[in-house]
């Protein structure tokens, strides 16, 4: 088994995330706003890893491993975007929010070794985006009731739950630099 060097790993993630913008852009149009603020937020995320990968290996580390669970976040986006039926929008949406909790969980680490104000600052902020992650499950059970005939109207409110919590994690990566 061979190790990748961080640079290797950052390299992967890079091209990774040009694999889902294209698959985006299948069809020849543009990504649509949301998939674009994944793609943005992805940029971000490596442009940070890769300014602390000749400094501090352990905060490098923290950044790949965030970098990673979010470009899952946004592949699992991508899918529930394109699931057509009501059980694989479901499931898709289901993922789409494991990932978020991965997600949530590297930003939490590496929060935790923040000292005094900033620390609290992140915090609160992450217990924001979990708000809006129960928010998403509870439209998505809301959607799971309901009647067959009704589940696209519901799909609208999740899929608004959805933007909203990408809008907040949006902010929180930001915020915390």
């Amino acid at each position: 088994m061979t190790t990748m060097t961080m640079e290797q790993r950052l390299d992967e993630l890079g091209r990774q995330t040009e694999a889902l913008e294209a698959r985006a852009r299948a069809g020849g149009s543009e990504p649509g706003p949301r998939m674009q603020r994944h793609i943005d937020a992805l940029r971000r995320h490596e442009a940070r890893a890769r300014a602390v990968t000749g400094d501090a290996r352990y905060e490098a580390g923290g950044k790949l491993a965030q970098l990673e669970a979010r470009l899952d976040v946004a592949d699992r986006s991508l899918a529930a975007d394109a699931a057509a039926g009501r059980a694989t929008y479901t499931v898709a949406v289901e993922e789409e929010l494991r990932s978020w909790d991965a997600y949530l969980e590297r930003v939490q680490a590496s929060a935790a070794v923040r000292a005094g104000r900033a620390r609290e600052r992140a915090e609160a902020a992450i217990r924001e985006v979990r708000r809006q992650r129960l928010e998403v499950g509870r439209q998505l059970q809301q959607l799971q009731a309901g009647p067959e005939t009704g589940w696209r109207r519901q799909k609208i409110r999740v899929t608004a739950a959805r933007e909203h919590l990408e809008h907040t994690a949006d902010d929180l990566t930001t915020d915390l630099r």
